[in-house]
């Protein structure tokens, strides 16, 4: 007798990095992006001691106990520090800051919380969405045709003229 192939749950993740919707099955661990081609890994973490790494990035959500320290920039759907973080942070949810918690680098999200008592050394920057709000630069293909105006010269150094003052001296030593 043959077994039925039962469905099992699924959910849509992004892209932590190209931002595209996937679909996983609730137990997915990691997959690679059917568009971008890089793994995305989307189990949540808990960090409860000292983690150096190069980066750390999941499309779940990272806690960072009292006792854990992370020294990496992280990428994540929402982060919740009630212990230390040193480097950048981007999400796409939220960042909460509880009272015992610090983060020492610049902060992406569209939400941030800080409890009273709670830390942020660096800059923080509001998106929307999950997405940055500077506007995309635009690529050579989108650009008008170049206008009938010459490229702006370029003075050679031998051209520029010095003052004195910038000269240098010779010491002859003895």
């Amino acid at each position: 007798m043959a077994k039925k192939a039962t469905q099992s749950p699924k959910r849509t993740v992004s892209c932590i990095h190209c931002s595209r919707p996937i679909q996983v099955s609730v137990k997915t661990m990691s997959i690679f992006c059917p568009h971008c081609n890089k793994r995305v890994v989307c189990e949540d973490y808990t960090i409860r001691s000292y983690h150096a790494v190069r980066s750390v990035s999941t499309c779940g959500n990272i806690i960072v106990e009292r006792k854990g320290h992370v020294v990496a920039p992280i990428r994540a759907e929402s982060l919740i520090v009630r212990g230390l973080v040193r480097g950048s942070v981007v999400a796409r949810n939220v960042v909460q800051i509880e009272s015992t918690g610090t983060i020492q680098g610049n902060v992406e999200a569209p939400n941030l919380i800080v409890r009273d008592g709670g830390k942020l050394i660096g800059q923080c920057k509001i998106t929307r969405n999950g997405r940055s709000t500077e506007p995309k630069r635009a690529d050579k293909a989108d650009k008008k045709e170049p206008s009938s105006s010459p490229p702006p010269t370029r003075r050679s150094a031998a051209a520029t003229p010095r003052s004195p003052s910038r000269r240098q001296s010779t010491r002859v030593r003895t």
